[in-house]
């Protein structure tokens, strides 16, 4: 029985196994402690109240989802604001009727198309790459610090690595069979499409854009691939009709909301263009090694960051000197790699791979555009950049395969291992920054991004203390702020109401029901408290 079992696992391709490895680690980076450590600040909590009220039908499923940052004016920006469509408040809901009602159970939508991305991301190299090079890919997808930390807690915008994947899988499917397409193919675009339309406003356009001009080019090659098309229309349709419902509703007021976005900054068209192309750079080097802040600096393309060399400590000039490293080596990446894209787009033979390049290079292009009014100070997080994520790893295969056809059998080798081991060690160097933090006790004060798992102890010990009341007042210091509405939120899972008050002591109620937060012992001698963490909670009594 032993040997009959051996002998079929031997049977099992290698590469298999690599998959499988790979797989493992991914899970276990974006799963590991997930309760605990689980990001819950005031956008999660925010759209935690609104999940886990329609999953208790407290409130009906609401048509519209997160507004977009940036989009309103006045005193009410969340309600003149431009709203993403509502389906990232359904997969939460979902998930909470399936696993339960509670923050880290709203969470796994994330991490489980964070898991999926994996296998669909080694699915995608394998149309152009053979099966060693995109397993490779793939091992440094599956470790990405980056990417870990955008699968370990709830955010729309988390989605988007597999349902970009989704997307170009399918549009190349439609590019490659055209009227041969399988009808799956057809459902699968018209799902991640419609999906992708409520994930984020850029991606929103970027896919409407993209979706057009492949249109477009497979109608001219044969216009019967009309009725996939017509199908692709018909679920994207059915996927936004809360919305659509919505804007009749409301006399298109979130439409006319998204036309009147403005940036509110002037730049000149070449600092924009300059920025464009520094922060495309930053983002491939970025989502690559997690190396950096995981904003745009806006440095990249003039490596200024010596400054007065007379004022730097020898530590500094190292820092710099190896930042300065990573910026040249950034750009050459970059400009190297899409030079590669395109000429290799240019002389590809066949029809599969001229596709899957040509749309890479279609894509780019039009990211590239709609980045360019963006391209100013409040759009400089990497995450605006999350629909071109798979990007560089299509850059590095390319690169590799040219590495291997240019040098000699050991030169190549050893190259390989030089790359390799230099983004093993930035992302590991990464996870373990992401890390250390999370394992410390006393980090409340001192992290903006609080977890679960600090907030916890901090509602219990207000509950016990509390005894019972039905109403808790609770305030702080304004540093304190992101706290608050997850505090509210855990305090009303446990069926109790709270009432957010100002950072004064002397205007709050003055009763045990009054609780104070914050990062300083100054109120010890005059009201009672616990230290939980580095947070001093103040009960204020008479």
């Amino acid at each position: 029985m032993k040997k009959l079992i051996y002998g079929k696992i031997k049977l099992i391709p290698s590469h298999f196994w690599l998959l499988a490895l790979f797989l493992s680690i991914g899970i276990f980076l974006r799963t590991y402690n997930f309760h605990d450590w689980l990001k819950f600040s005031n956008d999660q909590a925010r759209d935690a109240f609104i999940s886990s009220q329609a999953a208790d039908k407290e409130i009906a499923w609401p048509l519209v989802g997160p507004y977009m940052s940036y989009s309103g004016d006045g005193d009410h920006v969340e309600e003149n604001s431009f709203h993403l469509g509502p389906i990232y408040y359904y997969f939460q809901i979902v998930s909470a009727k399936i696993f339960g009602n509670y923050a880290d159970k709203l969470a796994y939508p994330d991490v489980f198309f964070g898991v999926l991305s994996i296998l669909l991301l080694y699915a995608f190299l394998r149309i152009y790459f053979e099966i060693n090079l995109s397993l490779g890919l793939l091992g440094f997808y599956s470790a990405s610090s980056y990417f870990v930390q955008y699968s370990r807690f709830a955010w729309n915008t988390n989605l988007i690595p597999f349902f970009t994947l989704l997307f170009l899988f399918c549009l190349h499917k439609f590019l490659d069979k055209n009227e041969k397409t399988h009808w799956m193919w057809a459902i699968l675009l018209g799902v991640a499409l419609g999906v992708g339309f409520q994930l984020h406003a850029i991606v929103m356009v970027l896919f409407l854009v993209v979706s057009f001009l492949v249109f477009l080019f497979t109608m001219k090659k044969n216009y019967h691939v009309w009725k996939r098309w017509a199908v692709v229309f018909l679920i994207f349709s059915a996927l936004n009709a809360p919305q659509i419902f919505s804007e009749l509703k409301t006399d298109l007021s979130n439409t006319k909301a998204f036309f009147n976005f403005s940036s509110h900054n002037k730049a000149h068209p070449l600092i924009l263009l300059r920025n464009d192309i520094d922060c495309h750079i930053e983002a491939n080097a970025q989502f690559l090694s997690s190396y950096g802040s995981g904003n745009c600096t806006y440095d990249f393309l003039t490596l200024a960051t010596y400054g007065n060399i007379r004022t730097r400590t020898l530590s500094k000039l190292f820092q710099d000197l190896i930042f300065n490293a990573y910026m040249l080596i950034a750009i050459v990446f970059s400009f190297f790699g899409y030079f590669l894209l395109l000429k290799i787009s240019k002389n590809e033979l066949r029809n599969s791979q001229k596709y899957f390049l040509w749309l890479i290079v279609l894509y780019v292009i039009c990211s590239f555009i709609l980045m360019f009014p963006l391209s100013i100070n409040k759009f400089n997080d990497l995450r605006y950049y999350t629909p071109t994520f798979f990007v560089p790893y299509v850059l590095l295969g390319l690169l590799f395969e040219f590495f291997r056809r240019k040098i000699k059998n050991g030169y190549f080798s050893l190259t390989v291992v030089i790359l390799s081991g230099l983004l093993i060690f930035a992302n590991t160097q990464a996870i373990a920054e992401m890390v250390v933090p999370l394992l410390a006790k006393d980090r409340t004060c001192s992290s903006r991004s609080i977890t679960l798992g600090e907030l916890e102890p901090v509602v219990d010990y207000i509950l016990s203390d509390s005894k019972g009341k039905e109403i808790i007042y609770f305030g702080g210091e304004r540093s304190l702020r992101a706290i608050y509405t997850p505090v509210k939120y855990i305090l009303k899972k446990h069926g109790v109401d709270s009432l957010k008050i100002g950072v004064d002591p002397a205007l709050a109620p003055n009763n045990d029901s009054t609780y104070m937060l914050s990062c300083v012992s100054g109120m010890k001698d005059t009201y009672p408290y616990k230290k939980i963490g580095s947070l001093y909670v103040f009960r204020l009594d008479n």
